[in-house]
């Protein structure tokens, strides 16, 4: 048998529709695990790319004798690459898991990294567009406070990308 939707979701979600008045939930739709794999091998990449340069400098260093001024620019760039690569898994990885877009009948919830939320009420919506091939859709809509008009790009890293496309067309232009 299969679990209803609201057993998928956190307290804190459903809190979240609750308060925004936004109906029944119809889908969520979370990034491919696919996606966050990527970003743990350009993570570890990263690393490993970083690594090696710096063993690469300690060698050259040892071999020719020479000063730390000349192996800088190496070891900058090692120590970025190193940065870059516990940021991404240490900081954008576990951002990504928790990021999700629940449907809605009245509209949608878009929650970033656990910590943002984006709410779009279907009347509030001025326009759908495919962008870069048809995999980013740009939905605009209007807001009650400043900015008036915002916009909210969704990639095509999310599971079932072509039906959450439809499912928001079909649930914008019902309202």
């Amino acid at each position: 048998m299969s679990e209803p939707i609201e057993g998928l979701l956190s307290e804190e979600d459903q809190r979240l529709v609750e308060l925004n008045e936004l109906g029944s939930i119809l889908a969520i739709h979370r990034l491919q695990p696919s996606y966050i794999h990527f970003l743990y091998w350009s993570g570890l990449l990263l690393i490993a790319i970083s690594g090696a340069i710096l063993a690469i400098a300690a060698a050259v260093r040892f071999i020719y004798s020479l000063g730390l001024m000349y192996l800088l620019p190496a070891l900058l760039g090692a120590a970025s690459g190193l940065l870059g690569g516990v940021a991404c898994i240490r900081i954008v990885i576990p951002q990504e898991k928790q990021e999700h877009i629940i449907v809605c009948e009245q509209g949608m919830l878009h929650i970033i990294g656990g910590r943002y939320v984006e709410i779009i009420r279907w009347v509030e919506v001025q326009s759908i567009d495919k962008k870069f091939l048809g995999r980013i859709i740009s939905i605009t809509y209007t807001t009650p406070r400043l900015p008036y008009i915002k916009v909210v790009s969704i990639s095509c890293f999310y599971q079932d990308f072509d039906h959450l496309i439809g499912l928001i067309k079909q649930q914008s232009k019902a309202v």
